[in-house]
């Protein structure tokens, strides 16, 4: 009878031994598929945030160099204001000269980028192209981290405010003040780096010149017929000594007011020069 109760004794002790192990493995694996669950979630929050974020928009600069030859450069001027303000633009600087008898003007023309491929055709239109270079200039990056420093710096303002509003003492309101004053100069700074930007990439830049046919040195473009040309060379040649005619006389002018004083000056020397010559035979 002792041996039976012994044996049911250890049964019982296994059994309850074997439930316990069961209940813990059972909890261990809740634990773990809870953790799990726990270190999905953040993952897929990432994710999701990474595909709704928008890309940035591009910021490039755009530059046209167009050097057009063509008949009257006035008339053609005038062509190019109309060009301009049809297409809301507006021209930044201009100058027309004449060298000898080659007439130039020169031009930089701010134009919306949008209304590039509108105005550039016409202004072409003006005449024959002799040259054209196109190029652009991606300021995407250094935008956004001029933006971003702007926006940190404006969060350091918004923070600084908070703190000046609880400053204690009259040391502690004057360091607050001087350190908002540099943050707010560099966020100026910023806020104006970023409009320049806007501007170069909102309106493209063209630089155009306008000029007349090269020419000879006759004044004349070489597709001219040659009497024309000997002609206009002989003409050329007259004028050129008429013009040296016209300085030898100007510079004769200018000589004159001390021909009397020079004359003073030979004759002396004359003087000199023969009473030497005087003496030498003498001897």
């Amino acid at each position: 009878m002792m041996n039976s109760s012994r044996i049911r004794t250890i049964c019982t002790f296994i059994i309850a031994l074997a439930f316990a192990a069961v209940t813990l493995s059972g909890c261990g694996n809740t634990k773990s598929i809870d953790t799990s669950s726990q270190e999905v979630a953040p993952s897929n929050v990432r994710v999701d945030y990474d595909a709704a974020r928008p890309d940035p928009v591009r910021k490039v600069t755009r530059e046209v160099t167009l050097v057009i030859i063509v008949t009257d450069v006035e008339a053609a001027s005038s062509q190019v204001e109309e060009i301009v303000q049809e297409v809301d633009g507006y021209i930044e600087s201009a100058g027309i000269w004449q060298r000898n008898e080659h007439k130039q003007g020169q031009f930089s023309l701010r134009v919306p980028v949008e209304k590039l491929g509108v105005a550039l055709p016409r202004l072409e239109a003006l005449g024959r192209i002799d040259r054209k270079n196109m190029s652009g200039k991606d300021v995407t990056e250094e935008y956004y981290d001029v933006e971003a420093r702007r926006t940190t710096l404006e969060k350091q303002e918004k923070r600084l405010l908070e703190l000046l509003d609880k400053a204690g003492t009259v040391k502690e309101m004057l360091e607050i003040e001087n350190e908002l004053t540099r943050i707010r100069g560099e966020i100026e700074s910023r806020q104006a780096r970023l409009k320049v930007l806007d501007n170069l990439t909102n309106l493209a830049t063209i630089n155009l010149e306008l000029s007349t046919s090269k020419t000879l040195s006759t004044g004349l473009s070489p597709g001219e017929p040659l009497d024309q040309r000997v002609k206009a060379g002989w003409l050329r040649g007259v004028n050129g000594l008429i013009n040296t005619a016209g300085e030898l006389v100007v510079l004769f002018a200018v000589i004159l007011p001390y021909a009397p004083f020079i004359a003073v000056a030979v004759y002396i020397f004359y003087r000199i020069r023969k009473k030497r010559q005087s003496k030498n035979i003498d001897k």
